[in-house]
Order: C-alpha cells, then structure tokens, then sequence
C-alpha cells in the first residue's frame, strides 16, 4: 500500500485514541482517506449492505461495549439513509457517531451530484452535527463531537468532512481524546434530602434507569445495585440500557418499568409512597409520570437538568450522577420499609409473567411467548438477545427476564422495525464470544434480512428466530377490533430457511416447541447465520393490546 499521511489517518488515531475497535460502512469514494488508514492501522470495517443497517450495527457497539459505536457513510443518498439511524439513536439515548462524507469544497452550492446540506439535515436528529473544513482541525472536531456524545444524556453526533478534506496531506496530530468522569457529586444537602424521605418511606420502588448503563465506564459497579436493594429490601425495575444491571429474576424484581405491559405493575406503581428514579426520567414506560401515585414522594437524579422533573415534578431533583446516590444508600442503615409489601411485589410480577401465555400456550400455532421461552431455554446463559418494535418484539419485551448487563437489546421509543438484524450482527462484530439471538417478525426482518449476507461475509454467527404471523399483527389485531376488518395487512408466508441458505447461512422451520429446542441446536452447532422459521399465532401482546395502535 502506498505510503500516504493524510486527513484519513487523523480520523482512524483519533479514533483508536478514544477506544474505537472497529467501524461500520457502506462503500463509498469519499471515504477511501479513511479507509486506508483504518487498513493501515488494522481498524477492521465492516461493509454492511445499506447504510441504516451500517448505523444499527455500530449503535449496537455503543450498547455492548458502552464505547460508541461509529458509522462512516458516503454523501447524499448515504447520508439521508442514517436519518433513521440517528432518529433511532436520538430516541433511545444511544452514543453513536456519524461520519458523513461529502463533494470537493471548491463545488459548493454548485448543484455537484449527490452534494446535499447534511449538517441541515441531521441537526433534528442529532446532538451535535458540524462540517470540518480544515485537514489539521479533524481530531479537533472529533474530540468535539465525543463531548456532545456524553454531555447529559448520551445521544448520536454527525460529522461532515470532504472528500478533499480527508485527503489532503497532513502532519501528525495530537489525536482525539475522551471526556472525564460523569459522575457528577450528590451536594450534602441533597443528600440530607434524600436520606429524610427514605426514612419515612413505607413502600418505596427503586426504578434503575438508562444513565446507570452508561455510568458502569466512570465507576459504576451493577453489584452495588444489588446490594443496595437487598440491604434495604426494594422491590426495583429496570428501564431498557439498565435491563440486567440487576438480574431480573431476583425475587424483589418488579420486571420491565413498562406498566402498560404488566397489570402487576400498574398496581405496585399507585401503591407506592416512594419513586427514586435513578438516571431516569418520567417518560413513556411510566405513563409520563401518571403511573405513579400524586401523594408519592419522587426522587430524581439525572446529569441533565432538562430532563430534571420533566412531565411531572419530582420533590428531590438533583443533577448528580447514579453512583453517587448508589454510595449514598449504601452507607445508610437498612430502611424500615414494608418488607411483606416488597415481596408480594415481586411475586405478584413473577406470577403475572408466568401467566401471560394462558391455557392455550402449547397449541398450535404457538403462541409468542411460548416460543420466546422455548428459545430462550435451549440458549446457552451468556446469550445477547435482541428484540426491536412490532407486536412480536413487544412480547420478547416482556417476556426475557434479563439476567446480566449488556444482554439485551431493543429498538425503544424510536419504535422502527427493521433495526432488530444489525443490531444482531453489531452485537456479535462487539463480543463474538457470546451467542446472539435475534427475535423479529416477519414484516420486521424484511426490512434488513439481507444483512445475513454482511453476517456471512465477516463470520457472524447470529440465529435469527422468525415468528411469522403472516402479517401485520400489532396493526391488523386493533382494525380488526375498531373497523371490523383489515386493510392491507396480509403478508404472505415465504420460505425464510432457503433465504438464510441462499446467503451461505443455516435455516430450519420449527412448529413445536420440541422443534423449536432442536432448531436453535443445529443453529448454534453451524457456526453459520441462521433463520429459525417459527409459525405463531396472532394474538396482540399486553403493550399493544394497552396503546391500541
């Protein structure tokens, strides 16, 4: 390879400076500065089929690893497809950096081909979106852009820099750095605040919310969680990122804080006299807030004050980070809380979860979350599971009881179907030691099955698990209900397992439960990309069944 210094090289150190250990793209000329660095510095890229699909992946980095994951993408067209991206991102609290491409700058405003105004076009859907002009600024804007990363609440950043930027000649710089420790301090009077609502709490629920994830990088360690609700005896819920900080099969564990999904839920929230939200806000899960009794004490700690009493007041707010409030309980003696209360709180869920599949599980077609368990029981303990939006994906939701973090994955508020594959491949590209499923339905794979061909070519041995209703399910049930038909809802059953072999992978169709435990073997022992093709029923999950849409 020739031996070339130039903007490209900028890029990939200051990359690698920050921990990045691997990039996502699609294709694209303006980037080849980039991509010879990366090949010169053994930054391995993976080329995805779309851009989207290339965001998703490198979204599911940031998850499993808590490093954001980066997406490189040509100009135009490449970049309009990482809106969604981004969107997804933006919703889910996601770090994520987006490169983008671009025309000379002598063309400028010249209508070049492909030149769009990307800067214009991301600013909605990112925190931060610039154009770097100059070759010797690169690390500059980097580093810039990795602040906004984790400034309050992690989200998605774009970058534009030219073709003739990034190839331009260039002497060695300092390459980017990260940012310091998160963790802002609990103030002594706050934490005087909070220690006098505890003591008077009777029946408190600690709600472990997104910014815990991310904490884990500054200090945060998931087994202070634990200890935390054991020694004070608090019954807990989990919000996506934080899904598994605690392993949610303990006995005080109240499931997923999404109380449309779990009648259990709904209940325990009202009784409550306490919320201590840790590195959360009142968003969607809890009813914006409404979930929660108006006589009950709200306690909040978020790095971002503008998420601080957003959509209902909180009576201690405070811009601290988890850990310091995690110290804090930690030194305090055990609370003299309703410990009879905390624990039938926590059965009342388990018995909620184990009766979500009714009398009618075993017949035929399974029901979803029949087939959710059956997965789940022939995985090995250290699989990732990942789940996205859709009637399918709302049941998996429910259904898996996470049991350590980084395991699970889902699409959240940004509700786009599709994202469930690269999210996948992502998460077995960031940890290939793990097992990864993928649990979609059929309108939601087609939107980016053919990255199973990404998967092929760079050695990913994701299962994707299919249950196919042959249609719209989370839209056909509610028409169905309010307009006494369907419009359009239909999809035809196709043969999934020889789409999986087309692209070098595994399938199998599985109808029974004993075949589904027998596919998902196989699976894993092909050491290839594989379908499980499972029939279901249509039946709407509790989620959807509650928002009616």
């Amino acid at each position: 390879m020739k031996n070339r210094y130039e903007g490209g090289d900028l890029v990939v150190e200051s990359l690698i400076n920050l921990g990045v250990k691997q990039l996502f793209s699609v294709s694209g000329g303006p980037l080849n500065s980039i991509y010879h660095a990366a090949a010169n510095n053994k930054l391995p890229i993976v080329h995805a089929r779309h851009e989207a699909g290339a965001g998703f992946m490198a979204e599911a980095v940031s998850r499993i690893t808590g490093i954001p994951g980066v997406a490189m993408v040509t100009l135009g067209p490449a970049v309009t497809n990482s809106v969604t991206t981004a969107f997804m991102a933006q919703m889910a609290g996601s770090p994520l950096l987006i490169i983008g491409g671009q025309g000379n700058t002598k063309d400028f405003d010249r209508g070049a081909n492909m030149q769009a105004k990307h800067v214009r076009i991301m600013t909605p859907v990112t925190k931060f979106a610039a154009r770097v002009l100059h070759t010797e600024r690169i690390p500059e804007y980097i580093e810039m852009a990795w602040r906004h990363i984790w400034a309050g609440r992690p989200g998605p950043v774009f970058l534009e820099i030219p073709i003739d930027v990034l190839s331009a000649p260039a002497e060695p710089q300092a390459p980017a750095t990260g940012v310091g420790t998160r963790s802002a301090s609990l103030s002594p009077e706050t934490a005087k605040e909070i220690e006098t609502a505890l003591a008077k709490a009777k029946r408190p629920i600690l709600v472990i919310g997104d910014e815990a994830r991310w904490e884990i990088a500054w200090g945060l360690n998931p087994a202070n969680l634990q200890q935390v609700i054991e020694r004070h005896g608090l019954p807990f819920s989990s919000l996506r990122h934080a899904r598994g900080l605690v392993d949610e099969r303990h006995q005080l564990c109240l499931g997923p804080t999404c109380v449309f999904s779990h009648k259990s839920a709904q209940q325990t929230f009202k009784e409550a006299d306490l919320i201590l939200l840790l590195g959360h806000h009142m968003e969607s899960g809890l009813d914006f807030g409404a979930a929660v009794s108006k006589d009950a004490v709200v306690i909040q700690c978020y790095p971002n004050v503008e998420y601080l009493g957003r959509n209902r007041r909180s009576d201690i707010a405070t811009p601290a980070g988890v850990r310091p409030v995690v110290d804090l309980l930690l030194d305090l003696a055990p609370l003299k809380i309703d410990r009879a209360w905390a624990k039938d709180a926590g059965a009342a869920w388990r018995a909620d979860w184990a009766g979500q599949v009714g009398t009618d599980g075993a017949d035929a077609p399974l029901h979803p979350a029949t087939v959710v368990d059956a997965v789940v029981d022939a995985m090995p303990a250290e699989t990732v599971y990942v789940s996205g939006a859709g009637n399918v994906d709302f049941w998996t939701d429910g259904r898996i009881q996470v049991r350590a973090p980084n395991y699970y994955i889902t699409g959240g508020q940004g509700g786009t179907l599709g994202a469930e594959v690269p999210y996948g491949i992502g998460a077995s590209v960031a940890d290939p030691k793990r097992p990864v499923v993928i649990l979609v339905g059929d309108g939601g794979f087609a939107y980016h099955g053919i990255e199973l061909d990404t998967a092929e070519r760079y050695g990913q041995p994701v299962i994707v698990v299919i249950m196919d209703d042959q249609g719209w399910g989370c839209i056909a049930v509610p028409q169905q209900r309010e307009y006494g038909s369907c419009f359009e809802t239909e999809l035809p059953q196709r043969d999934w397992p020889a789409f999986a072999r087309s692209l070098g992978g595994f399938g199998m169709r599985a109808e029974t439960v004993s075949e589904i435990t027998q596919a998902m073997a196989a699976a894993l022992d092909s050491g290839k990309p594989a379908i499980v093709h499972v029939p279901v029923r249509r039946v709407l999950s509790p989620f959807i069944n509650a928002v009616g849409f």
